[in-house]
C-alpha cells in the first residue's frame, strides 16, 4: 500500500510490544478500510496493519497501530448469538461503517472478480446468478457486525465512511484524538492532499458497471430495516446516528409497509475466509 506522505515525512513500525492490546479496524468488506489504513499511515507515519499473510512483520509484534478484520465470526456460527471477536479483543476497535447498499454492491464486484476473473462484471447483479442470496447474506453480515461492535465497544470509536469523505479534516482530527496521537501539521496537510487517492482492488480497466439501481423493493425493505435496527443500537449507547441522508438507494422502511416480501433465502453458515488476494 503506497502511503505518499510517509515517503515524504518518514515513518514505519512501532517498537515491538508497544501495543500491549491489539486494536482492531473493523468493517464489513468494501467499506473503506484499505483507504483508512493509508490515511493512518499518512497522518501518523506508523504502519496500521500487516500487509498480507506473507508479511515479514510478526503477527503479534505489537508494532502496528491496528489489525484489520471483517469479523466473519458473525457468519460462521450455526446458532448465532454474538461476535466472537468483540470479546477476544476486549472491544478495542475503530469501527468503520459504510452505507450497506453501496458496500454490498462493491463487495459483490470484488467477490466475482476474485472468484472468476470475468472479462466483465455486467451480469454480477442478476437474481438468477446469485445476487439475491448475496444481498441477504451481505446485509445479515453488515447488521450483525455493526450491532455487536457498537454494543461491545470499550475503547476506540465509530467512523462513518460518508462523513470521512464529506468532512475529511474534522474526521481525521477526531481519529487522532481516538488514537491518542498528536497530529503533525506537515503530515496532516499531506494527508488532506492525498484524501482522494483512488485505491483499486479491482483493475480500473475492467468493465465495472451495474444497473442504475440493482435492488428490488423487497431487498430495499430488508436493508432499510437493518439500518433502522442499527440506528436503535447506536441510540442505546447515545452515539451519533448513521448519516442516512448521505446514503444512495436508501429510503425509509415505512415507504414499503404495504409490500408482501416472503422470506426467500436461508443465510448459509460461512466457512472461515481464505487469505485475501493481494
Amino acid at each position: 500500500m503506497d502511503a505518499t506522505c510517509t515517503k515524504k515525512n518518514g515513518g514505519g513500525l512501532l517498537k515491538d510490544g508497544t501495543m500491549k492490546k491489539r486494536r482492531m479496524l473493523v468493517s464489513y468488506p468494501r467499506s473503506g478500510s484499505t483507504w483508512m489504513r493509508m490515511m493512518i499511515m499518512n497522518l501518523f507515519g506508523i504502519v496500521s496493519d500487516r500487509e498480507d499473510k506473507d508479511s515479514i512483520i510478526p503477527k503479534d509484534c505489537g508494532c502496528t497501530l491496528t489489525t484489520r478484520t471483517h469479523d466473519f465470526s458473525v457468519m460462521r456460527q450455526t446458532n448465532y448469538t454474538k461476535s466472537e471477536e468483540v470479546d477476544e479483543y476486549d472491544g478495542n476497535a475503530i469501527l468503520l461503517i459504510r452505507n450497506p447498499f453501496r458496500a454490498i454492491i462493491s463487495h459483490r464486484a470484488l467477490f466475482e472478480y476474485l472468484r472468476n476473473r470475468p472479462a466483465s462484471l455486467n451480469e454480477t447483479y442478476i437474481e438468477d446468478e446469485g445476487w439475491g442470496l448475496f444481498v441477504e447474506t451481505g446485509i445479515t453480515h453488515w447488521e450483525r457486525l455493526a450491532t455487536d461492535w457498537i454494543r461491545g465497544l470499550k475503547r476506540g470509536g465509530i467512523f462513518y465512511h460518508e462523513r470521512m469523505t464529506t468532512d475529511f479534516e474534522s474526521e481525521m482530527k477526531r481519529l487522532a484524538i481516538v488514537m491518542g496521537i498528536p497530529l503533525d501539521e506537515k503530515r496532516f496537510e499531506c494527508a488532506v492532499s492525498e484524501k482522494k487517492t483512488p485505491i483499486h482492488a479491482i483493475p480500473p480497466e475492467m468493465n465495472y458497471v451495474y444497473p442504475t439501481d440493482p435492488y428490488t423493493e423487497c431487498q430495499k425493505l430488508r436493508i432499510s430495516q437493518a439500518i433502522d435496527r442499527v440506528q436503535l443500537v447506536l441510540k442505546e449507547r447515545n452515539l451519533d446516528p448513521l448519516p442516512v441522508e448521505l446514503y444512495e438507494f436508501y429510503e425509509p422502511s415505512e415507504k414499503f409497509c404495504d409490500l408482501d416480501c416472503p422470506v426467500k433465502y436461508i443465510v448459509p453458515v460461512r466457512p472461515p475466509p481464505r487469505p485475501a488476494h493481494r
